[in-house]
């Protein structure tokens, strides 16, 4: 089950530190609503994420990236895209997906659009 979750990285207001994403309909704690949907699709996760300066949608940065990629293309707007990390997620204080700290990495782009693109599965990869 493929799920993708995109907004606007931010730290939690009111005396709440985790990493939230402000979306068109609300805030949410990113961690908490991963949580939620490892324990119903399954704790192995394929990741792959995407950071933007700007709101675009999510066909257009693949499609910049890859130009990038193959050096035949500039951007009006700045965009990253994250190693596929792949594993067994497990929890603590940390989102560690395959020994990676995501939520560490998705902090340094604090203020910048994500676009979070997770795979889940009950089962490893073959």
């Amino acid at each position: 089950m493929k799920k993708v979750y995109k907004g606007w990285l931010q730290k939690g207001g009111m005396g709440n530190d985790s990493l939230c994403l402000d979306t068109d309909d609300d805030t949410i704690k990113l961690i908490d609503e991963i949580n939620s949907d490892k324990e119903y699709y399954g704790n192995y996760l394929s990741v792959s994420y995407y950071i933007s300066d700007k709101e675009v949608p999510i066909d257009q940065i693949k499609e910049e990236w890859l130009k990038k990629v193959m050096g035949i293309a500039e951007t009006d707007y700045g965009e990253r895209y994250g190693t596929e990390l792949t594993g067994y997620m497990w929890t603590d204080q940390q989102l560690n997906v395959g020994g990676h700290d995501l939520l560490a990495e998705l902090e340094s782009y604090l203020h910048k659009y994500l676009v979070l693109e997770i795979e889940y599965s009950k089962e490893p990869k073959k």
